[in-house]
């Protein structure tokens, strides 16, 4: 996750990854699936398979928190960790 920012009611975030060049047997990065919750809740996929490095939630509802968390995919399927969330509120 690199970063997160609100305008009014609409929340952008963004995110990078990639696969570390080895000598042998790198398959390369290829997307991102993205899980999202609000407040406290249950984390939800809210995109599979995204090329984008960013995301822009608009018109969210006041008075929650939002948190957004994604994990990489190389080109041969293997996924990483699901990332540290990053977060914001509408006041």
């Amino acid at each position: 996750m690199k970063g997160a920012s609100r305008s009014g009611n609409d929340l952008h975030f963004s995110y990078a990854g990639y696969d570390p060049r080895l000598q042998t047997h790198t398959a390369g990065f290829d997307d991102f699936d993205l899980q999202y919750r609000i407040d406290g809740g249950s984390w939800v996929i809210i995109k599979s398979h995204r090329t984008s490095t960013s995301i822009t939630l608009y018109d969210r509802p006041r008075g929650h928190t939002y948190y957004l968390r994604v994990r990489g995919r190389d080109e041969r399927g293997n996924l990483s960790n699901w990332t540290g969330a990053l977060h914001l509120s509408v006041p």
